[in-house]
């Protein structure tokens, strides 16, 4: 899958698990990190333009500034 492929996924991911009030273990953290960052704007980074409430909550989406990373699973 492409790059453009995997981006979409991972934006459906994220809205599902809102939908779904799926809270992956990392979301808590990451929300704490992009609250104090100079780039959130009222919950939108204005560095990679995303939902800030849609990309924490997926596992392999990482921040463009590198201050979280993805969470790569060890089942492959």
């Amino acid at each position: 899958m492409g790059c453009c492929g995997k981006k979409v996924r991972n934006i459906i991911t994220g809205w599902k698990n809102i939908a779904t009030k799926t809270r992956p273990p990392m979301t808590q953290e990451r929300l704490a990190i992009c609250n104090g960052c100079e780039w959130n704007c009222w919950g939108l980074c204005r560095k990679c333009f995303c939902v800030i409430n849609v990309k924490i909550r997926v596992p392999n989406e990482k921040c463009p500034l590198g201050k979280w990373t993805k969470i790569v699973s060890r089942n492959g």
